[in-house]
């Protein structure tokens, strides 16, 4: 419980940190607005899941929605390859929306949340980027792509000898 506390003054302070810099470049990420339209979303996923719900989505299982999930990816695909950016934009809305979709049913399993996935990424791509977030020092795309590997490797070799 202690060990949450911690994690969660240090999320405050890294949102803190992160909004001064979003606020300085003139733009905001997160935490503003689009959290408020993301809570949105998650709540919808969850309505729809509910007692009065929706009868097909309350129907679906992570399995069923791997379907769903390959669907949208592809959308996405085709979107990107034909460079037509309105329709990106609708297809990447259906893919997160499936996304969220999926969380819900693992929420309501006991498996993890929505939270804990976007948790789970914020530290990964902190751990991957470290000449951002830490202290080595790249200058090109492809000395930044050679360390993102490095740490990748060290991070797997680190989890590897844990299960081991």
């Amino acid at each position: 419980m202690v060990q949450e506390g911690k994690e969660d003054n240090l999320a405050e302070a890294e949102r803190f940190e992160i909004n001064k810099a979003c606020a300085q470049a003139k733009f905001e990420i997160g935490y503003g607005c689009m959290s408020k339209e993301f809570n949105k979303l998650v709540k919808i996923a969850a309505m729809l899941r509910a007692k009065n719900g929706c009868p097909w989505d309350k129907k679906q299982t992570i399995d069923s929605m791997l379907e769903h999930f390959l669907e949208e990816a592809d959308e996405v695909k085709q979107a990107m390859n034909k460079k037509d950016y309105k329709n990106l934009r609708e297809e990447l809305g259906d893919l997160i929306f499936t996304m969220l979709m999926i969380t819900q049913i693992a929420k309501e399993r006991k498996l993890f949340n929505i939270n804990q996935v976007l948790r789970d990424i914020d530290k990964k791509i902190r751990r991957r980027h470290t000449w951002v977030f830490g202290k080595n020092k790249v200058k090109t795309a492809e000395e930044a792509l050679a360390m993102w590997k490095k740490n990748k490797e060290k991070e797997k070799a680190k989890n590897s000898t844990k299960r081991a």
